[in-house]
């Protein structure tokens, strides 16, 4: 049976001479393997750029609940990015983001508010007038809420050390392994506190900024099972300096 879904696109890599494997995370059945024939053979031909990470398309393809590929009938383009393709700060943005959710979303796990987070969060970053620099730190502190592992916001002048393995910010006196000094805990409730539409208000030093995004990513290797290093953040921070 035919089944037609909204999606985004999370990655693609070549599958022998001509093939592409893409994973799409869909509306209707989460996060699934595809592959298609004829996309990887020419790199500039409208088919491969398709299947750039976080287009937002819609497929049409038999569903197989196998854990297999599955077979691409059509694909279609539901929103042209006019910010992203063309802007170098939120080309590195949304790269980065692609790849936090390569690492985070489990095959075949369907989430319709999770879906819809992503869809909005990916035009904000699109239209985005002035490019929010700090825009990918509170991405992905709402994301932890959508996966199950939001900070609980309980800070205050007697809780100013947040532990990055319990989620809680523990008392003033606490020491442990995976706790924030307080200077480095305020940033990070202050961050847990501003919204994406808020994003560009965020006016972090270069030094705060990719301390925040450590912390953050430290966060999700001890929440995520399977959350492997990430390769684009040394791209970003470049780019942001």
């Amino acid at each position: 049976m035919l089944h037609k879904t909204g999606g985004i696109v999370i990655h693609s890599f070549r599958y022998g001479e001509s093939g592409l494997i893409s994973r799409i995370y869909t509306e209707e059945f989460g996060l699934l393997s595809f592959i298609v024939h004829g996309a990887g053979k020419n790199r500039s031909s409208r088919k491969h750029n398709i299947f750039q990470p976080l287009n937002i398309i819609e497929v049409v393809f038999n569903y197989k609940n196998t854990g297999n590929l599955q077979n691409l009938r059509e694909i279609r383009l539901v929103n042209q990015h006019s910010g992203i393709p063309f802007n170098i700060i939120k080309s590195s943005i949304a790269l980065f983001i692609a790849e936090v959710l390569k690492g985070c979303l489990k095959e075949q796990e369907k989430n319709p508010e999770l879906f819809k987070f992503l869809i909005k969060s990916i035009k904000q970053l699109d239209n985005a007038i002035e490019t929010p620099s700090g825009f990918h730190l509170v991405f992905m502190m709402e994301l932890s809420a959508y996966l199950g592992f939001y900070p609980r916001d309980n800070y205050d002048e007697n809780h100013n050390r947040f532990d990055l393995k319990e989620g809680v910010y523990q008392h003033n006196s606490y020491v442990g392994a995976y706790c924030l000094i307080p200077e480095e805990s305020n940033s990070f409730n202050l961050l847990q506190n501003t919204k994406l539409d808020d994003a560009a208000l965020l006016k972090h030093p270069s030094a705060q900024r990719k301390m925040l995004l450590n912390k953050l990513i430290e966060f999700y290797r001890l929440h995520v099972v399977g959350f492997k290093e990430l390769v684009s953040p040394k791209i970003l921070e470049e780019v942001l300096h």
